[in-house]
């Protein structure tokens, strides 16, 4: 539902809204002044900083919780100031009519009843009420759980303390006792907190103490017991392995080269002779003599007798490398043996060491393994000191609280705020009548005006009719009564409108019904009947609805003892059945009741006839039908009508209810289908089918006399 469609409701109510608004407004300005006399008193409190903004949001909840425990307040209630009292409890100001009519208390409050008896008043607190001091003591913590009202700030340190009470002194005196009770209950508690913790962390720290030094002695007894030493470049032995294996290293290396040159010497590799300065002495004279034989021979021949020389020569040379190779080879060999017995000896200094070492690594676990357990009982004796030294601090901080504003005694009773009573009250009494009209208008599904009625069955209204009070009588009588009045024109408005929708030269004939009874579709089509007959047209009114009949008892005629079933039948006269409305001459068909079924009764070919020869003779032919959703006579007596009139129930008819009657006719029907709303309240008649009349002061001439003549002896139109 938008804004529009709740303003369509609201709106045509305001006064009903305005009243209820003052209602309320009125209410609360009673009970705004009935309320009873109070003094309030106020203490603050500031507590000490935590160290996070959690644990200060989460202190602040547990210390207000402790102020409100009924272990603390009921200590407050032992004072005897406050146990003897009659005045903690406010009364309420009430007329002096009612005090004999309530109770002692009412929600809460004494209602200023006396009791009789010293000391003894109609407040539950009372010394002397049922159970005693115990009984009575409760009655107390009761009411100041109820009326503390204990705040703190996210932001601030301060917490608020306030009681309101029907004694100002009673009230100061609570807070500023609740404040000292909670700071000595504190103290006390973090006093008790803090002393068994101190000592077992005493204990704690001597015996950590002991097991660190153990453990640093059994390190210093394993270094000596094993000799186990580091430097900065590791442990003796790994420094002694590492140097011996450099050593064994450089031998090798010596080794390899000796043997490198005994094996080229023994090859006959040409470069061994480098390996000697002799040889390489040798071996340059023998490449110069064999330069010089070979220029010898190039130019003197082979007889020269220096060539022979010169070979001889090279003879000796060779026999000279020979004797310094072999020696060069010896001195080779030798170094190789040297060599040798180096790395022999370097490699079972390097197989010592590394025992050596395999056992120092072995001793250097163990001394690790030692050193760890050093190292975890010296940080739990740390641990232990700091928390020791923790407890110790608070310890010496045991006054986390203190009062920074005592309660003072008030000098005047809190202001009750009557005119924010009064406002409030009737905003609210507005919003729950509009809140009231909206809902059943929802939930009941009501017709409220012309155009829900239009937007939901698509055929046109004819007109709107206001609530008639019993007082001023029926609609047909007013109707009447007041011939240019505003029901009066509405009426006229409407028959025309019917007359317009007569398909030839006859009549119209028109049906009147609705969904449901009790809608006023009687009332209306004898209104129609009665208003179209004293206009001086020739009108006959059939009552239709044979399980009910009742119109010939709201028009108080009805007294002949034929009627309509007697008019169908043919048997009599036409003057014996019908009845004529002496003011309007308003000729009538009333049902006895005597058809056993309606249907066969509606649909004969006698009760066709009937209504076609109404047509011919009349101006218009009202048929007063039974409700749709009751019976389907409607539906038979729909085929013989020019327009159906739908009589729908302002604020009454459920539209669910009308859209399933409107089902029930046939698609041929429908579209004859013209609403009235009855019912309507005032607000819903402007503008939406009802005249409101305009009439002079003179009085009309009186009409003619032309509808006194029977049946049967007026002829056609």
């Amino acid at each position: 539902m938008d804004l529009r469609a709740i303003l369509q409701i609201v709106l045509p109510r305001k006064r009903a809204i305005l009243f209820a608004g003052l209602v309320f407004a009125l209410l609360a300005f009673f009970l705004s002044e009935m309320m009873p006399i109070r003094y309030g008193s106020t203490g603050l409190l500031m507590l000490d900083a935590p160290k996070d903004q959690a644990t200060e949001t989460m202190t602040r909840m547990t210390d207000i919780d402790v102020l409100l425990s009924p272990s603390l307040l009921a200590d407050v209630a032992t004072l005897p100031a406050l146990y003897r009292s009659q005045d903690l409890v406010p009364a309420l100001r009430l007329p002096w009519a009612l005090m004999g009519q309530l109770p002692a208390t009412l929600f809460g409050y004494k209602t200023g009843i006396s009791l009789g008896g010293s000391g003894d008043s109609g407040s539950s607190l009372g010394p002397r009420s049922r159970g005693g001091a115990s009984s009575h003591i409760d009655g107390i913590v009761g009411y100041l759980r109820a009326n503390l009202k204990v705040t703190g700030d996210a932001d601030s340190r301060v917490i608020a303390i306030r009681l309101a009470a029907g004694n100002a002194g009673l009230a100061a005196m609570v807070v500023n006792d609740l404040m000292a009770r909670y700071i000595a209950t504190d103290y006390e508690a973090r006093r008790t907190a803090i002393t068994a913790p101190q000592a077992w962390l005493k204990a704690q720290a001597a015996a950590a103490a002991q097991d660190a030094a153990a453990a640093d002695a059994a390190v210093l007894a394993f270094r000596h017991g094993h000799g186990v030493f580091a430097s900065a470049q590791g442990s003796y032995a790994d420094i002694t392995l590492s140097r011996e294996w450099d050593l064994l290293s450089a031998a090798k290396q010596q080794l390899s080269e000796a043997e490198l040159s005994q094996n080229l010497i023994k090859s006959g590799f040409d470069d061994a002779s480098a390996l000697s300065p002799q040889v390489q002495s040798l071996r340059e004279h023998l490449i110069e003599m064999s330069q010089r034989l070979a220029a010898v021979q190039a130019s003197a021949g082979a007889a020269n007798i220096d060539q022979q020389a010169l070979q001889n020569q090279i003879q000796t040379l060779r026999r000279q490398m020979a004797v310094a190779s072999g020696k060069a080879l010896g001195s080779v060999g030798e170094r190789v043996a040297v060599a040798q017995a180096r790395v022999d000896a370097l490699q079972a200094e390097v197989d010592k060491a590394g025992v050596a070492a395999a056992g120092v690594a072995e001793n250097q676990f163990q001394l690790q393994q030692l050193l760890t357990s050093a190292q975890n009982k010296h940080a739990i004796y740390d641990n232990v000191l700091a928390r020791l030294h923790d407890v110790e601090l608070a310890a010496s901080q045991l006054n986390r609280a203190q009062i920074v504003s005592p309660a003072t005694v008030a000098l005047h009773p809190e202001a009750t705020r009557t005119a924010l009573c009064v406002i409030l009250g009737f905003v609210m009494g507005c919003i729950l009548a509009m809140t009231f009209f909206v809902q059943r208008q929802l939930f009941k599904a009501l017709i409220g005006s012309v155009d829900d009625l239009t937007d939901l069955l698509r055929v046109p209204n004819l007109g709107c009719l206001p609530i008639i009070g019993s007082r001023r009588g029926t609609l047909a009588r007013l109707a009447l009564d007041h011939p240019h009045g505003a029901i009066a024109e509405t009426l006229r408005g409407i028959r025309l409108r019917l007359q317009d929708s007569a398909p030839g030269p006859g009549g119209s004939v028109i049906l009147v019904t609705s969904a449901e009874r009790g809608e006023g579709k009687t009332s209306v089509a004898a209104a129609v009947a009665l208003r179209a007959a004293g206009d001086s047209l020739r009108v006959l009114l059939i009552e239709g609805d044979l399980h009910r009949p009742s119109l010939a008892e709201d028009l108080k005629m009805g007294k002949g003892l034929h009627g309509l079933e007697a008019a169908v039948s043919g048997k009599l006269h036409r003057e014996s059945f019908l009845e004529i409305h002496a003011e309007t001459k308003l000729h009538c068909l009333f049902a006895r009741g005597a058809a056993p079924n309606a249907i066969t009764f509606l649909d004969s070919r006698g009760f066709r006839r009937l209504v076609e020869d109404a047509r011919s003779v009349y101006d218009l032919v009202v048929i007063d039908g039974p409700p749709l959703l009751r019976v389907p006579d409607p539906l038979v007596l729909s085929r013989l009508a020019d327009r159906i009139i739908w009589v729908v129930r302002a604020e009454r008819t459920p539209q669910r209810i009308i859209v399933e009657a409107l089902k029930r006719l046939p698609a041929d029907r429908r579209a004859l289908v013209a609403t009235i709303i009855t019912g309507a309240p005032k607000r819903l008649l402007t503008g939406m089918g009802f005249y409101a009349g305009y009439s002079g002061r003179r009085p009309l001439p009186a009409l003619p006399d032309r509808s006194d003549t029977a049946w049967s002896e007026t002829g056609p139109r």
